[in-house]
């Protein structure tokens, strides 16, 4: 063996502090503030898209209307309904009564609608005692006219608040208790099956299952009976009421005032609007667990 042997220089070990790069480990200062910057333009791009029909509608009219094309006597400009709905919401303020009245009428009977039409939609999901019974009712009166019970209505509970409150819950009623037993009735078997293997009881089942599986279908629900609250509402304050947006329309018709009567019918398709957005916006964070489970 000969004495001198090769000795291989041994690498040095390398510090944590020399292994690490500063350009590999520092993050990115630039990269935070570059997402904030694509989502402000994915939400400026979106509000854009959104803004864009009204824009063009409005264009459209004021258009037509400056040419010629449509008698300002009949239907006013654009200027002459904000006109008026600047004096009724901020000069005068005499249509907040009217627009407040609207709200808790359409909402009061939302609720109570909804309410009512999410319970009898489970029960004819969960038990074919129940859905034999209610559902041929239930289709024979979903396509009957709301508005033509109203006279019935006024004469079993006279002219006021409880006549239109409980025109409006029948009209919410029906889209809920229809979409509610869609919901119920199609929730996977396996699902139920495996909640009855690991022990749950059937109100247990009815919360954590059920009711889940089913919401896209309830909050689909809550949108159209949202919808058919402010037109049966607004339809039936034009017959039986002494406030309210649908007074405010008919009266300002019968006086001649066009400008009243566009300014009310655009105040009554707002509150429609900010509803519908309250509850899809509600609708997307009650399912965003869909799209987490999915993943």
């Amino acid at each position: 063996m000969s004495e001198r042997m090769a000795v291989r220089p041994q690498a040095e070990p390398t510090s944590p502090v020399a292994q690490s790069s500063p350009a590999a480990s520092a993050p990115t200062p630039s990269g935070r503030p570059r997402k904030k910057r694509r989502s402000a333009v994915a939400r400026l791009r979106s509000t854009a898209l959104t803004a864009l029909p009204f824009v063009l509608v409005i264009a459209l009219w004021a258009g037509a209307s400056s040419a010629g094309l449509i008698d300002p006597l009949l239907i006013p400009g654009p200027k002459a309904v904000a006109d008026a709905l600047w004096d009724g919401l901020v000069g005068s303020g005499s249509m907040w009564d009217d627009v407040l009245a609207t709200l808790v009428r359409a909402l009061v009977g939302l609720v109570i609608g909804c309410v009512i039409g999410l319970a009898v939609g489970v029960l004819m999901g969960q038990w074919a005692w129940a859905r034999t019974l209610l559902e041929p009712l239930i289709s024979f009166a979903f396509p009957m006219p709301k508005l033509a019970l109203l006279p019935l209505f006024i004469v079993l509970f006279g002219i006021g608040e409880t006549s239109l409150i409980v025109m409006v819950t029948l009209g919410a009623f029906f889209p809920m208790v229809v979409n509610t037993h869609a919901g119920v009735s199609g929730v996977s078997r396996v699902l139920l099956w495996n909640s009855l293997t690991l022990g749950a009881g059937r109100l247990q089942q009815l919360r954590t299952v059920i009711l889940p599986a089913a919401l896209p279908h309830v909050m689909s629900g809550v949108r159209i009976a949202g919808g058919v609250s402010f037109l049966l509402v607004v339809a039936a304050e034009m017959i039986s009421a002494n406030d309210g947006l649908g007074y405010l329309i008919i009266f300002s018709q019968r006086n001649y005032r066009p400008d009243i009567v566009i300014a009310g019918i655009i105040a009554t398709a707002t509150l429609g609007f900010v509803i519908d957005r309250a509850v899809a916006v509600t609708s997307r964070r009650l399912l965003r667990w869909q799209d987490t489970s999915a993943t």
